[in-house]
């Protein structure tokens, strides 16, 4: 049987106290399992698609005994996207910063312990998600109808020439690759806050999203990129969606 015992910490909300309990991960469990112990309660057997949706449910019970756990994932400022969730199953999150999107450094394991003043309620971490995300600059979404040659694929050589040739660039940072689709942080500047770039390349087409914090960084991406399509016989028409 593979299971995993971590030690945790919960504060009683009213009177600050500290007590001890262990959690338990079932690994062997086709879904996400864990089991509570503490002296503070009765053990608490939780299942879930993830972790971090299993400890959401084991908060929100033992926020009816005025207790939080204190570790990363109660904090107010960290949330597990689904890519995360599908990748780690919810066992790593990220912290969240208002006005930015997520940075895979920041990066942190949601039964860590954290400190009593960073912890709250899940209603409270689901108002901060909001706000975080409310928060973003805006997304500018770029189709680009492409042809090869006169054909109506892009060839997997050409895939590839033209990420290699993104990844290698000096002024961006290959974040991420899942088949073809890739993410790209722009290095920070003085003149050049930090910004996010994802590309899809199809068969057929290429789509862009970009975070746009100003156009210059934007025209300069697209010119590049339309430069690298061009040299692979990409022929392409982007349009703004």
């Amino acid at each position: 049987m593979s299971t995993e015992k971590i030690k945790i910490s919960l504060i009683h909300i009213c009177n600050r106290t500290i007590h001890k309990g262990i959690i338990v991960l079932d690994k062997d469990n086709p879904r996400c399992s864990l089991l509570f112990s503490s002296s503070i309660s009765q053990d608490i057997e939780i299942e879930g698609h993830d972790y971090f949706k299993c400890l959401i449910d084991l908060r929100i019970e033992l926020e009816k005994q005025n207790y939080y756990l204190l570790c990363n994932g109660a904090r107010r400022d960290v949330n597990c996207s689904g890519m995360s969730r599908e990748a780690s199953s919810g066992l790593y999150g990220h912290i969240m910063r208002l006005g930015k999107y997520i940075d895979l450094d920041d990066e942190v394991y949601i039964f860590d312990y954290a400190e009593p003043d960073l912890v709250v309620s899940v209603s409270e971490q689901e108002e901060f998600n909001e706000l975080h995300r409310s928060s973003l600059p805006a997304v500018i979404s770029y189709y680009a109808e492409s042809t090869v040659f006169g054909a109506e694929l892009i060839s997997s050589q050409a895939k590839e020439n033209i990420i290699n040739q993104l990844s290698s660039h000096s002024d961006w940072q290959l974040l991420q690759r899942e088949g073809d689709r890739l993410s790209f942080k722009f290095l920070d500047t003085p003149e050049q806050p930090q910004w996010n770039i994802e590309i899809i390349i199809k068969n057929d087409s290429i789509d862009i999203l970009f975070t746009v914090e100003n156009d210059i960084n934007q025209d300069a991406f697209l010119t590049f990129l339309n430069e690298q399509l061009s040299l692979n016989g990409v022929i392409c028409d982007l349009k703004k969606t």
